[in-house]
């Protein structure tokens, strides 16, 4: 997959889930264990998406580690919907058991 066609799939990528920085075309070029990657994505010193120059598949790449599998393919991530966020639980009140001392009478 050369950089036009990279940038083609990544045009709808507004909110896209990933907190780093998304670069633009020409994008840089990274290889992982005889692989070549498009850097489509970058949070430095962390990790970076980089797409498979062989077959267009979106791949994590760690700083230190080994690359895993995002997505299928560019296209594919771009439409997916994301993490869907569920609502955060509603505090509930709790009821603190209170003594109540009892006067003697007299």
């Amino acid at each position: 997959m050369d950089d036009t066609e990279m940038a083609a799939a990544l045009a709808g990528c507004v909110s896209c889930p990933y907190p780093g920085t998304w670069q633009g075309s020409p994008f840089a070029e990274r290889t992982v264990g005889g692989v070549r990657y498009g850097v489509v994505a970058l949070d430095p010193g962390l990790s970076a998406l980089g797409v498979r120059r062989a077959d267009g598949s979106l791949w994590g790449l760690p700083e230190e580690g080994v690359p895993h599998l995002v997505n299928s393919g560019v296209e594919a991530f771009v439409a997916s919907p994301g993490p869907t966020r569920r609502p955060p639980p509603r505090p509930t009140r709790m009821r603190v058991p209170t003594r109540t001392a009892r006067r003697k009478r007299s």
